[in-house]
């Protein structure tokens, strides 16, 4: 892939998040993008797709934009790969062992997450009776998108009580949470909404589905930031974070597709990483988005004192 997907709405990347997260932990752009058409083939099956215009149109779904010629290279290895049919004439398939595998990936994910909002609106109904079911998941998932969309794949640790969280992330996530119950609910409502859904996150630790809940959008997340990582960087991500564990390259892409670093600072930071073993000082970093016309210029995230005094040169080119 040589140039980065577009970007077009998060909020209705979330709304797909399960379908993501049947396609998560792929590092590879080209393949995730080959995931994604076969996806658009599983989940809409009355759709007689033929060409990949009508494919394109169809990813849009998803919350993005790929241009054509991409979505036509993807068609291409897919079916010399043998996992998309296309006779003479006619529509694109998937064999039926392929098509039935995703399909379980899929309904695995949605099984989470319909048990989860079941469990949760039962709670809701005995807790909170003057409350809305419909309007407290949605209020539920559009802090969730919120959360996600600025915090990327950190926010699953942000909701973790067993950790400590900065002052400044605590503020942050009650204005995202002020944000979705002012979309979602009147005005009389919103304290006992906020009462209820501060209650899902705090109890995440204490349900483990809600663990795994949160994990599944973690990666659904994750998958959606991969896709807008600069390609020259995307490349360098495979070939020098081998070593690091999967969750490690996460934070990569969420700091490399939000804030889109030169080439050489990219570099400079990877290495840091490799001499640290690490990227725990990185998923610390209290990171701020700055102007626009800066990002080239410097990586706009503040790097812990402790890992400055341990190396204080790669800081050096970090800044």
């Amino acid at each position: 892939m040589d140039e980065p997907v577009k970007s077009r709405n998060f909020s209705l990347a979330f709304e797909q998040i399960c379908n993501f997260a049947a396609i998560a932990k792929i590092q590879d752009a080209d393949e995730t993008l080959r995931q994604l058409i076969l996806l658009c083939l599983v989940i809409l099956p009355e759709e007689k797709f033929q060409n990949a215009s009508q494919i394109m149109e169809a990813i849009t779904l998803f919350g993005l934009q790929f241009p054509e010629y991409q979505v036509q290279a993807g068609l291409d290895r897919l079916i010399a790969q043998g996992r998309i049919q296309h006779p003479a004439n006619t529509y694109f398939t998937l064999p039926d062992q392929d098509r039935k595998q995703l399909q379980v990936r899929i309904n695995e994910a949605k099984a989470l997450e319909n048990r989860v909002k079941e469990e949760w609106l039962e709670e809701i109904a005995r807790k909170f009776p003057v409350l809305s079911l419909d309007q407290a998941w949605k209020g539920l998932q559009g802090h969730l998108a919120r959360a996600f969309r600025i915090h990327g794949i950190r926010t699953a640790a942000l909701f973790d009580p067993s950790n400590y969280t900065p002052p400044e992330y605590v503020e942050n996530l009650s204005l995202l949470l002020n944000d979705a119950l002012k979309e979602t609910f009147a005005p009389e409502q919103r304290a006992t909404a906020r009462e209820a859904i501060s209650g899902f996150l705090d109890s995440v630790g204490d349900h483990p589905e809600r663990t795994k809940y949160i994990a599944q959008l973690d990666d659904g997340v994750f998958t959606y930031f991969s896709l807008a990582v600069e390609p020259n960087v995307a490349q360098l991500l495979h070939k020098k974070l081998n070593p690091l564990t999967f969750s490690s390259t996460q934070i990569f892409y969420l700091a490399f597709s939000t804030y889109k670093p030169s080439n050489r600072t990219a570099k400079c930071l990877m290495n840091y990483c490799a001499l640290q073993r690490s990227t725990s000082f990185l998923s610390n970093c209290a990171i701020t988005r700055q102007p626009s016309g800066k990002c080239d210029q410097q990586l706009p995230i503040t790097v812990p004192y402790s890992a400055q005094a341990r190396s204080a040169r790669y800081y050096r080119e970090l800044r």
